[in-house]
């Protein structure tokens, strides 16, 4: 999603993002905790680039 949000930011667009979990699972092979760590961590870089809201429902 990040290279989307990169692009989208180039191209002077506005991104959000609306988070409906924590993101502990769904990666293969990786703890629930190190996975929410990785979640975390993806979404602030993300916010970095050019994200101008993000809004978490949990």
């Amino acid at each position: 999603m990040n290279a989307a949000v990169d692009r989208w930011a180039w191209q002077s667009k506005s991104a959000s993002y609306l988070l409906a979990t924590h993101g502990e699972t769904g990666i293969d092979g990786i703890p629930s905790a190190q996975t929410l760590s990785l979640r975390a961590q993806d979404e602030h870089d993300g916010a970095a680039r050019g994200v101008q809201v993000a809004r978490s429902l949990v």
